[in-house]
């Protein structure tokens, strides 16, 4: 059962859950470079988080912080309206983040950081 309603959650649509996923897909060539130089990662909590300001200019560096900040922004709003369109109580929502967390983790490319379910970062192989 709980495989058919992580299908139902990754799958639900609402104007506002589909301008969501194209805004973060959007998003995805800026971001991208970040993810591979290791200056972000993909965690277990459904967010990216910043692993490394190392080597970056200023600029980078403050294109790192907004890019990071909008981007957890918009997925935290897409989990919410995913349990709105499911009719899933607030409380719920660390698990629909927790099945997107899998989704993002699994399309993440081969050299990226991401989190393990015990909370270790590796390198995706």
């Amino acid at each position: 059962i709980p495989a058919v309603y992580a299908q139902e959650e990754e799958r639900v649509s609402t104007p506002k859950i589909r301008a969501l996923k194209q805004s973060l897909k959007d998003k995805e060539p800026l971001i991208q470079p970040f993810f591979d130089q290791g200056n972000i990662g993909e965690a277990n909590s459904g967010f990216i988080q910043i692993r490394s300001e190392d080597s970056l200019s200023l600029k980078d560096k403050a294109d790192l912080r907004r890019l990071t900040k909008e981007v957890n922004s918009e997925r935290e709003s897409l989990y919410a309206e995913v349990a709105k369109a499911l009719n899933i109580e607030e409380s719920q929502i660390p698990r629909i983040q927790k099945i997107f967390a899998k989704r993002w983790i699994e399309n993440s490319r081969p050299g990226w950081w991401i989190q393990k379910d015990d909370g270790e970062w590796i390198r995706k192989q």
